[in-house]
């Protein structure tokens, strides 16, 4: 209906402080906080009770907690770093609240899918060249049996991936301005990429469509362009508002 049912927090509350994004699993909301962006130390993952829209507690994490994934009732939080670094995994038992353990990965994780095998692939775009201690990018495959990588493939110093999407056995993401794929079998990274002569901010990958969004120069209007990837071919191309920032799907629509 579009009309407003709840704000949870706001101006005047504490629960959240810098809230990031939002997973659920065992019938609670779970969102990610990057906490004081000077203090290391305050991080933490709110859990939303979502019949009274209220927060009942918070789990703390350590720095820069960002996308958040959930397998059955275990919550997987990427540990970007916030305005730092930062190279883990934590997962949280959402039976029980409490953090089990914390994966490493590659430096600053960005994005998270689970495979059809119910196993999670991690990609890391690396540290920056600006922070001064530039790090490659990485791609971890992560038994959920028992949350240990079994598998990792590092890309150059100089590539810096990101925006993980995945659609049936064939995972995809961006970097230096191509979409690349590759098999959930792969072993080795792809060498040559899908699409080329790209601009996105975000993008997602769903029935065999990507879609992505370009924010242009971030003060005019951005576009979504769809490609259809049986023959990556451009479908598609709609001017949308500023700075467009994410793509999402309306599962019970017709797409």
């Amino acid at each position: 209906t579009f009309e407003s049912v709840a704000t949870i927090g706001g101006p005047s509350e504490t629960d959240f402080l810098n809230p990031r994004y939002m997973a659920i699993a065992n019938g609670k909301g779970y969102v990610t906080n990057w906490g004081d962006g000077s203090n290391p130390d305050d991080d933490y993952v709110a859990v939303i009770d979502l019949e009274t829209n209220t927060v009942e507690s918070t789990i703390s994490v350590a720095e820069g907690p960002e996308k958040i994934i959930v397998k059955d009732n275990t919550v997987y939080v990427a540990l970007q770093g916030g305005f730092n670094q930062n190279n883990g995994v934590t997962v949280i038992d959402a039976t029980t609240n409490t953090v089990t353990t914390t994966i490493t990965v590659g430096d600053r994780p960005n994005s998270m899918q689970l495979d059809a095998s119910g196993n999670l692939w991690v990609l890391s775009s690396g540290n920056p060249s600006w922070t001064g201690n530039e790090t490659a990018g990485q791609i971890d495959y992560i038994n959920t049996t028992d949350n240990t990588v079994t598998t990792t493939m590092n890309y150059a110093v100089t590539e810096h991936p990101g925006n993980l999407e995945i659609d049936g056995a064939t995972l995809y993401y961006y970097s230096g301005g191509s979409v690349y794929a590759m098999d959930t079998t792969a072993s080795v990274l792809p060498t040559t990429a899908e699409i080329e002569g790209l601009n996105f901010y975000d993008m997602a990958v769903i029935d065999g469509k990507l879609y992505g969004v370009d924010a242009k120069d971030f003060v005019s209007n951005g576009s979504l362009e769809v490609y259809d990837l049986s023959d990556n071919t451009l479908l598609a191309s709609k001017t949308v508002s500023i700075i467009p920032g994410g793509i999402y799907f309306n599962e019970t629509a017709a797409r």
